[in-house]
């Protein structure tokens, strides 16, 4: 949703993550706790979430993102004011900038590597599969050598 403000999650500052878990263990339906991001987040093509759901669906999903209904709860009791928010979102943007490094600084394991961690056991299938795509990479080799 284009006008929903952006909300992340961390516990620091004056409040101890024992203590937020614990607010979100007496909300209702926080059991279930996950972002609504297909039904909230702006699109990335110019495909538009409003064309497939109504506004009203819309907003009846934020209001259940858990994340929101923290922060909702937080203002609305007065544990928490702008300035806690401000750094936590600060916090939330370094620590994204950093894992986003990370991952991006992270080498291309090997294309066939992909088939180590399928099954806990190998299996003939999978077998024949790593086979094929083993001749599929060889001949990017040979046309490289010619």
């Amino acid at each position: 949703m284009a006008n929903a403000p952006p909300t992340k999650s961390c516990a620091t500052g004056t409040l101890s993550s024992t203590s937020v878990i614990a607010m979100v263990r007496m909300m209702p339906s926080s059991t279930i706790a996950y972002r609504t991001t297909a039904a909230c987040a702006d699109p990335v093509t110019d495909w538009s979430v409003s064309r497939a759901r109504l506004a009203s669906e819309l907003e009846t999903w934020r209001l259940r993102d858990p994340i929101e209904r923290v922060r909702s709860y937080l203002a609305r009791t007065g544990e928490a004011d702008g300035t806690f928010f401000e750094r936590v979102e600060a916090e939330a943007d370094e620590l994204a900038a950093k894992l986003r490094a990370a991952c991006l600084a992270l080498p291309d394991p090997p294309p066939l590597a992909l088939f180590d961690h399928v099954y806990a056991e190998p299996g003939a299938i999978l077998d024949a599969e790593r086979e094929q795509f083993a001749a599929y990479l060889a001949g990017f080799e040979e046309e490289g050598a010619e």
